[in-house]
């Protein structure tokens, strides 16, 4: 097995990947740059390991395709994505991962807009709440429910807009062309948010 900390990290969609700006315990966050376009982005690395079985790769690809689906103001745009397996990555010199390639919040997230002990005054709430209804109103409307909704996966851009993100734990529980609606029964989304029922 090569050693993971010698390979390179791909160009994806022409965005180059340029430095590490965050990540959370299943993937990393990579500033991307298209030169060329004179755009910034940013870059979920999902790394792909031989430990990574079928269930997981098939969370990955549904977290694409509902995200690639969902064009709105609030939720973070979808740019592109490429995919390497391990056995490819290896042989071509690059780290293997799945690499999805998303709009730069450059705002950072809600969560450090919040004051420990004190939050944010009503005014901000307000304003911020709004948006995620809008985001949320048109993610349902879409028949896709995020399942884990927290201050931490709610970007702001640099002009201070709220973009709804991070759809890996998101399920579609309704077919928009027929209608036809599923229960969704499966626990989910992050403990410290749970509602205490659950």
């Amino acid at each position: 097995m090569a050693d993971l900390t010698q390979l390179r990290l791909p160009s994806v969609a022409g965005y180059k990947l340029v430095k590490q700006i965050g990540g959370g315990s299943f993937s990393t966050v990579y500033q991307a740059v298209n030169v060329d376009q004179g755009r910034v982005a940013a870059c979920k690395v999902i790394a792909i390991t031989p430990e990574t079985d079928e269930a997981q790769l098939k969370a990955i690809d549904k977290e694409i395709r509902v995200q690639r689906g969902l064009k709105h103001p609030n939720i973070l745009e979808f740019i592109g994505m490429a995919k390497l397996s391990p056995a490819r990555a290896v042989m071509s010199g690059y780290f293997p991962a799945v690499y999805l390639l998303l709009e730069m919040a450059a705002g950072g997230d809600l969560f450090d807009k919040i004051a420990p002990d004190e939050g944010i005054d009503e005014e901000t709430a307000h304003f911020y709440f709004c948006q995620m209804l809008d985001g949320l109103q048109y993610i349902h409307s879409e028949g896709v429910c995020h399942r884990d909704l927290k201050p931490e996966n709610l970007l702001l851009d640099g002009a201070g807009t709220l973009k709804i993100s991070d759809f890996g734990l998101s399920a579609v529980y309704m077919l928009k062309e027929t209608g036809q609606s599923r229960m969704l029964t499966e626990r989910c989304g992050s403990i410290p948010y749970l509602a205490p029922e659950v």
